[in-house]
């Protein structure tokens, strides 16, 4: 958004010391301050930012820290309050620094308020700047809404944006532009010199949805208001569902490309979706700028979710879009029914002129299954403007969210990046193809490029092991003590450790939440099982770069009670009794050899 600055105001600190008594700054402390505003004409309860500017000489022997400005009414600290904000921002000498304070005024008209900026040195001391500003709040923007025409599905439909000023003055310089994600938009810019206070003036846009539904679209209006240049985005939703009350086959047309004025091979596709058949099918196509060397094709009948296609020779003035008329006229049960259809095929070139702008394509790297970016740099190296630019993506391997973007113009020697989002449900190298369609000196081109893009994993993905893992049973109780470890370089989301039910083990899961990366979660899941079970299987589920990985271990069962019951039982099968005898034996001979001795 442009908005145009209030002037540039240098004051010096005038308000010091905390208390009474306190020994006022040396001369080489004093701070400067600087404001503008922005937007210098903000509507009711939008914000604007007065944006402070501090800067401290560089003789000064003291930093300063500004600890709190505060916008009121009046220059007093008792005025009304309209907005205050706490800060840590610390000038060395010979620094500036910039902080933003925000507020917003509701209601209309020239107001007066004051900047209030606490500051204190290195001794402590509280200085105190007061800053008169003057902010001029205008009723609003001009109002937007929108409306379409009535259209068969498959045909091109006029988007009527009207613009209403309310305001109390003229608006001039105005421009509007119009992009949606799934509605092509063939003129995309329209401008008008001035709207009069309480005028409202109509732009119309020829626009294809990509459904014959309510589809977003967002209107950019800029304009000029008493000499401040304006923006202001509006999102609308149009409403493309056909209104008329018969239903009508549907017609396209395609062309071959070619140079201006070189005859090449027009097709019209003609699809029955009615529910039966239509017959004694008459076709004429025209054109004021392409010329038809046989308008006219018929056909006995077409049966009810048949699709036939009919060539035509023609010629074009120029090779861009141009408009068709395709008139049709069939009976269906009994009836003679007629419509008419206009619609852009494309008469461009087969290729891009030599000069022309250059494309790339970025993909960062993500999980298989993940959304992740992908990016058509658009390089214009011509010595001129391009205009009404049209980048679509596609690839057989690739899901695109969606797949058209556009732009009204880049400038000679200027750059443009669209944003796609794709998802590849495997990693791999894949072909995307791209097509660029723009105007060139009112020239229409086309250039279709076909990338081998990579779509390749993180070098180091987020991943859960676990490491440290006992099971460990007495009787029926089992206590499983792990370590939910990241071994990857990014952090996982939702990792759940669990135990599934089954007919030797009561489930029981446990929620480790998120863990960073190279960071680690460590948990004991305690349950019941059967007093054979010799392993147990723990299953693991995460969630990286958007997608959930589920990885299962099994666990072998270390039976406490089954082990100290085979020692018990399974000692040594020597006799007790004679092993008794050969103790009392032994202590017998021990004292015979002490009393002989």
């Amino acid at each position: 958004m442009q908005r145009s600055l209030a002037p540039f105001v240098t004051l010096v600190l005038v308000v010091s010391a905390v208390s009474v008594g306190a020994a006022p700054a040396a001369a080489d402390g004093l701070v400067s301050v600087s404001t503008t505003i922005e937007p210098s004409q903000p509507i009711p309860e939008e914000e604007f930012t007065i944006q402070t500017t501090v800067s401290s000489s560089a003789d000064s022997s003291s930093d300063y820290r500004l600890v709190e400005a505060e916008v009121r009414r009046g220059p007093g600290g008792n005025a009304d309050l309209v907005s205050e904000e706490g800060f840590r921002t610390v000038v060395a000498p010979g620094e500036t620094k910039t902080v933003d304070v925000g507020a917003t005024l509701n209601e209309s008209g020239t107001h007066e308020v004051f900047l209030r900026l606490v500051l204190r040195d290195n001794t402590g001391n509280r200085r105190v700047v007061v800053q008169q500003e003057t902010i001029q709040v205008i009723k609003g923007h001009p109002q937007v809404d929108v409306s379409t025409d009535s259209a068969l599905p498959g045909d091109d439909q006029t988007m009527t944006v009207r613009l209403s000023n309310g305001l109390s003055a003229a608006v001039d310089n105005v421009e509007l532009t119009v992009e949606g994600e799934n509605v092509d938009v063939r003129n995309p810019r329209q401008v008008t010199a001035s709207v009069g206070s309480g005028a409202s003036e109509s732009f119309e846009f020829r626009t294809t949805p990509a459904a014959e539904t309510v589809q977003p679209v967002n209107v950019t209006v800029q304009y000029s208001f008493e000499g401040d240049r304006r923006s202001v985005d509006y999102r609308l939703r149009p409403d493309f569902t056909p209104t008329n009350d018969i239903e009508h086959p549907q017609v396209a047309v395609t062309a071959e490309a070619g140079e201006a004025g070189e005859s090449r091979t027009a097709t019209v596709t003609l699809s029955n979706g009615l529910d039966e058949r239509i017959r004694n099918v008459e076709l004429t196509a025209a054109g004021e700028q392409v010329e038809f060397d046989d308008p006219r094709r018929v056909a006995a009948s077409i049966e009810a979710g048949v699709t036939e296609q009919y060539e035509f020779t023609v010629t074009p003035a120029v090779a861009e879009r141009l408009p068709v008329n395709v008139s049709l006229s069939y009976t269906v049960g009994g009836e003679r029914r007629g419509t008419e259809y206009t619609l852009e095929p494309s008469f461009g070139t087969a290729d891009a002129p030599a000069d022309r702008p250059q494309l790339q394509v970025d993909v960062e790297d993500a999980v298989a299954g993940a959304s992740r970016p992908v990016t058509v740099t658009v390089a214009n190296g011509l010595s001129n403007e391009v205009r009404q630019l049209d980048v679509s993506v596609s690839s057989p391997d690739v899901t695109f969210n969606s797949n058209a973007r556009v732009r009204s113009a880049l400038q000679a020697g200027g750059t443009a990046e669209l944003a796609f989002t794709a998802v590849a449900e495997e990693s791999g190298v894949y072909p995307v193809e791209v097509t660029f369609d723009y105007r060139d000196n009112g020239v229409q081109q086309r250039v279709t490029q076909t990338f081998d893009v990579e779509f390749a994993p993180p070098s180091n993905p987020g991943q859960i092991t676990l490491t440290d893992v006992d099971a460990v049973a007495q009787g029926s109780s089992l206590d499983l003590s792990a370590t939910a470890s990241n071994v990857g370089s990014e952090q996982v989301e939702s990792v759940v450790v669990s135990l599934p039910d089954s007919a030797d083990v009561d489930g029981r899961e446990y929620f480790v939440g998120g863990v960073e990366a190279s960071d680690f979660s460590s948990f004991t899941i305690s349950t019941t099982v059967d007093r054979n079970v010799t392993s147990v299987p723990v299953e693991v589920t995460y969630v990286v770069d958007g997608v959930q990985k589920t990885v299962t271990t099994e666990v072998p069962v270390e039976q406490t009670e089954l082990r100290q019951a085979s020692e018990s039982s399974g000692g040594s099968s020597v006799p007790l009794i004679p092993v008794a005898v050969v103790g009392v034996l032994v202590i017998v001979l021990a004292v015979a050899y002490r009393v002989r001795g």
